[in-house]
């Protein structure tokens, strides 16, 4: 649509900061959803500064913008303060001005990450520092900040972190950099409230790991990189510990606005990181473990994220992984048992990278403990088709769960044994082994006729069961390895084929049947009369006088 008054590039930077200023994310992202859903009419502007519209939404809202001095603005919606209905008519005249709307929708990391240039001043916490400043300035410059830090929000809490660190030399190793970097921040830390104190330690250790992260990058030497991998897993460990350990900050409201600025860090960090790295989403897997799903009470927090998620994205445009947006899509669609859309995100995910199967697995561990066991069967039969390959240590856990499942509903036995036919060969092992636990002889020997397998390839402690509880299954085993040894026609295979005749006259002595063996081994011996070495061996052997 034309408006009358046209925006210009210093209006629209001011623009983007007041919409960071005055409303908050979840407001951000409910007006996104209403300009998406083209519940902005009659978009108007009377001066440069003023936009009106109607916003369609439980009832039609008069909303009045000011752009010179928001907090004039006016909605006649009963939300006092800014309100989504704002955010959505702020959207359609950033449209309608042919300016990017995902700017504004991600004002807040936007303006986070800009820096503001005064001159040739770089802007740190609201104040400029000259890059070329001394070192007791900057020190001095700091120690000003820490007399705020509690009162500063996750954003400007990084970048106290970053001025910390930006005199530290580049070349050094990792396990240097992390340490000295650790200890110049905390160095300035002051007395915190033991929950403030645990969310700041937890974005401390979060900025950490990215600076770690970003030299490894960026550096090609291979001790360095080596020796950088056990920083990197220091660091992971230690932040797994503030998630488990300060699971109570979740339920404190106080805390929810800094829990939300630090989700939003690790978002963006997140959908940033390669395919092929997997820090920053088990970082944002584990907030949402511990500090978000142990509150949740409906399903609105993960439709919020996903919301959030695509504002993100659009956020980092080009830099976007693929492969992480996918996952954390799939993982909020399956806290709201949307499974079927899980699997669908799932398996695209799959064509952009391998699905680590901690990952996969931890769908499993999710259902069981919540005891949603006809789920849980359901997911079962479905990860198979998410895999790329089957390590074994994995699929033992897997069937863990097969089992877990059929303590509980007995009929899903027939669908554990179709999916291990599926994964076949991957679960080669795991059949066998399921099989003869289940005492299932038949379909075991089966299963090695159809694929040729040798008795010798099995120690006799393997066939045991089968001796002992079925026999007669071994029979058809033993007689076709026979011909196959004797085919071989050379002194190895006769001898390999008598120690086989032998076991047979064993079982056929066992099942009270020596007539039937008289008369197999009567038509064998005639059958390969030719052979003399064979029947020296059948005579070594004592099964020829």
């Amino acid at each position: 649509m034309a408006l009358l008054y046209t925006m210009n590039d210093e209006q629209w930077n001011m623009l983007i900061q007041d919409v960071a200023d005055h409303f908050d994310e979840v407001t951000i992202s409910r007006g996104f959803q209403y300009y998406k859903l083209e519940r902005v009419e009659g978009l108007t502007m009377s001066a440069p500064q003023c936009v009106e519209s109607i916003v369609h939404g439980n009832e039609e809202y008069d909303v009045e913008m000011n752009l010179d001095f928001f907090s004039t603005s006016q909605c006649s919606c009963p939300v006092v303060d800014c309100c989504k209905h704002m955010v959505a008519l702020l959207l359609s005249y950033a449209a309608a001005q042919e300016r990017p709307v995902n700017m504004l929708v991600n004002a807040k990391s936007i303006t986070a990450i800009q820096p503001k240039h005064a001159s040739n001043n770089i802007v740190y916490l609201n104040k400029s520092v000259h890059p070329s400043a001394k070192k007791s300035e900057l020190e001095a410059f700091m120690r000003e900040q820490v007399a705020r830090l509690p009162l500063m929000n996750v954003n400007e809490w990084h970048e106290l972190f970053e001025l910390c660190v930006s005199q530290l030399p580049q070349d050094i190793r990792s396990f240097q950099y992390t340490e000295q970097a650790l200890n110049l921040i905390m160095q300035l830390k002051p007395t915190l409230s033991n929950d403030i104190e645990h969310i700041y330690m937890l974005n401390v250790h979060l900025f950490v790991l990215y600076k770690l992260i970003h030299k490894r990058l960026h550096h090609t030497d291979y001790y360095y990189n080596h020796s950088g991998d056990s920083s990197l897993t220091e660091l992971l460990e230690t932040i797994e510990t503030y998630y488990s350990n300060g699971e109570s900050i979740a339920f404190n409201p106080d805390y929810q606005n800094l829990l939300q600025q630090t989700l939003a860090y690790i978002r963006e960090r997140m959908l940033r990181e390669a395919s092929d790295k997997h820090y920053f989403i088990d970082i944002y897997y584990s907030f949402w473990h511990y500090w978000i799903c142990p509150i949740v009470r409906d399903y609105r927090p993960y439709s919020e994220e996903l919301l959030k998620l695509e504002q993100a994205a659009a956020g980092v445009g080009s830099a976007l992984s693929q492969f992480h947006y996918l996952m954390a899509q799939a993982r909020m669609n399956f806290y709201m048992a949307k499974d079927e859309e899980t699997w669908l995100l799932l398996k695209d995910a799959k064509h952009c990278a391998t699905i680590p199967a901690n990952m996969s697995m931890y769908y499993l561990y999710y259902l069981s403990h919540q005891q949603q066991w006809a789920r849980l069967l359901e997911w079962l039969t479905a990860l198979p088709s998410l895999y790329r390959s089957y390590r074994r240590d994995y699929l033992n856990k897997y069937m863990e769960f097969w089992e877990l499942v059929m303590n509980h509903l007995p009929e899903a036995e027939k669908s554990m044994w179709d999916t291990l036919i599926v994964m076949l060969p991957y679960t080669r092992g795991i059949y066998e082994e399921k099989l003869l636990q289940h005492a299932r002889y038949k379909q075991w020997m089966d299963y090695h006729l159809s694929i040729g397998s040798d008795p010798a390839e099995f120690r006799v402690t393997e066939l045991a069961p089968l001796d002992k509880f079925a026999p007669e299954a071994l029979l058809p085993f033993y007689h076709q390895a026979v011909e196959r040894y004797v085919m071989i026609k050379n002194r190895d295979g006769y001898k390999a084929a008598v120690k086989l005749l032998k076991r047979l006259a064993k079982i056929y002595r066992k099942l009270k049947r020596e007539e039937r063996w008289e008369q197999f081994l009567g038509a064998f011996v005639a059958r390969h009369s030719r052979l003399r070495a064979l029947q020296e061996e059948l005579r070594k052997g004592k099964l020829l006088q």
